[in-house]
């Protein structure tokens, strides 16, 4: 399963499914660079954190976030 599937479903359990994968995704990146190594609390805590910064940032600079990281 692709991060952004995974991402989708735990945004979904979070109450959070307006949020794009793709953006939450980028946020979870800058943070952590790889994203395989994390797994169970750190991940869903991860997951809210960044959509927190994504809601911060605004749609044009997530955008622009998520496009750098080539997602």
């Amino acid at each position: 399963m692709a991060y952004q599937d995974v991402i989708r479903r735990d945004l979904a359990r979070l109450g959070l499914p307006e949020f794009d994968p793709r953006h939450v995704e980028a946020s979870m990146r800058c943070v952590y660079g790889t994203l395989d190594h994390l797994g169970g609390p750190v991940w869903t805590r991860a997951v809210r954190e960044a959509a927190a910064e994504v809601l911060a940032m605004g749609p044009e600079t997530s955008e622009a976030l998520a496009q750098s990281w080539g997602l």
